[in-house]
């Protein structure tokens, strides 16, 4: 099955590009650019299209920057290809990576699945780690692994084509960064999950200047980050348990055909 790589770049980094070509290509794996939305470009009518600010108060503990408003235009961007494209799946890949192992591997054993997952994260931000709460081997010393909350980051994922419209539909008003939106689960009815371990790193060649990761965030608000994870940890613990069931489930079903 093919599957397209699209590679999130903006305009004019033409190092960070030739990086992400050098490291695929050593790979034999092609890729498409996709032109990274630049969010200090946007006009404020244009922010407002896409923005809502009374969303954001309700669902964030702080204002978007303009920077994590264009990184989320970008993905959506990535699943908008996906969609047009035909295919049933994406890699999506922020130009800050570093390939760390068989890409094309790891895409096989995902696929080869057949489980009903929208999204594999393929990369640790920052390379931090969170606890395990359930593992299954796929292929070899791949696992498909369910954290105690989906890992934040968009640097490296495997996207459906379910996934993908399912997400478009969830964000035509944007209100959170995309990794956390991608890690509420719960809302989007997109099911999250990792492979390990990670085929991707993500690159700290560069400063990563999609979303301008953790420069001029603005100021937040009041408790509500503690207010936030205290009143959507019912949810999340739900969602997670019910992912787990049907991940068990699908095992078992491969596992009596096996005997």
């Amino acid at each position: 099955m093919m599957v397209p790589i699209y590679v999130i770049n903006l305009a004019g980094s033409q190092e960070r590009l030739a990086r992400a070509e050098q490291q695929l290509h050593a790979q034999q794996l092609d890729f498409e650019r996709i032109e990274a939305v630049n969010g200090k470009t946007l006009t404020a009518e244009q922010v407002s299209a896409v923005y809502s600010e009374a969303a954001n108060r309700r669902n964030f503990y702080r204002p978007l920057s303009a920077g994590e408003i264009g990184c989320y235009l970008s993905h959506r961007r990535c699943w908008q290809t996906l969609i047009q494209s035909g295919a049933e799946y994406a890699v999506i890949l922020e130009d800050d990576f570093t390939l760390c192992g068989d890409l094309t591997d790891s895409i096989s054993a995902i696929i080869n699945t057949n489980m009903a997952i929208d999204i594999v994260k393929l990369c640790s931000y920052q390379g931090r780690e969170r606890p395990v709460k359930y593992s299954t081997q796929i292929s070899g010393e791949q696992h498909l692994v369910v954290h105690d909350k989906p890992m934040s980051g968009c640097c490296a994922y495997v996207i459906s084509r379910q996934g993908a419209k399912q997400l478009l539909a969830h964000s035509t008003k944007i209100s959170r960064p995309v990794d956390t939106d991608i890690q509420y689960c719960w809302e989007t009815g997109v099911d999250v999950v990792s492979i390990k371990p990670y085929p991707v790193a993500q690159d700290n060649f560069f400063d990563s200047d999609i979303a301008a990761k953790g420069r001029n965030k603005p100021k937040p608000y009041p408790l509500q980050k503690q207010w936030l994870a205290l009143t959507t940890l019912p949810a999340q613990i739900m969602a997670r348990k019910n992912l787990i069931k049907n991940l068990k489930s699908h095992a078992q079903h491969l596992d009596s055909r096996s005997h």
